[in-house]
């Protein structure tokens, strides 16, 4: 338990699967995604207008079939700003999607697998950020294969046995 804490910290054996989820899920849930290689897209469902937020599944639904993928989006009632695309190490806040598309897709594309210690994007990078470079708009920066929508995951949603495809009673689904 870390000092000065009342709660312990937990590592969650499995990660999200990527794509768009409707309920807010566990920060360490979505930092063990982040360790494979993950990107978050969080957004305030009280701060980011409908048509905004309606706008926004449009991007991540393009990269989640964009280069790896590897894009989880879920909602997140205490971040300050209306949306944030995060990676490890990396965060690009977001006050609005309108005008910004480029800014968030560059985001998504750019973090993704920058920090890949367990060789998810392909072969193992190390345990530090790796910079990409800026590529030309709409120009891949994850040079590996895509996972291919057939690809069992090899993930779980919290309160899911790892024998079973169905989540448990009660838990938030993609």
């Amino acid at each position: 338990m870390p000092e000065g804490s009342s709660a312990p910290c937990r590592h969650y054996p499995t990660w999200p699967q990527r794509g768009i989820w409707t309920a807010a899920l566990p920060e360490e849930w979505l930092l063990h995604f982040q360790e494979h290689a993950g990107v978050v897209v969080h957004y305030n469902p009280d701060k980011l207008p409908t048509d905004q937020l309606t706008e926004l599944r449009k991007i991540v639904n393009h990269e989640l079939n964009t280069g790896q993928g590897l894009v989880v989006m879920a909602p997140d009632s205490n971040i300050p700003q209306p949306l944030a695309v995060t990676s490890w190490q990396h965060l690009a806040p977001f006050d609005t999607v309108t005008g910004n598309k480029s800014k968030i897709e560059d985001a998504i594309e750019r973090f993704q697998c920058s920090y890949d210690p367990e060789g998810v994007c392909g072969p193992t990078h190390g345990i530090s950020f790796q910079p990409t470079g800026t590529p030309a708009p709409g120009a891949a920066t994850v040079v590996g294969a895509p996972i291919p929508g057939s690809a069992t995951p090899g993930t779980a949603v919290p309160g899911q046995r790892q024998d079973s495809a169905t989540p448990a009673a009660g838990s938030p689904t993609p």
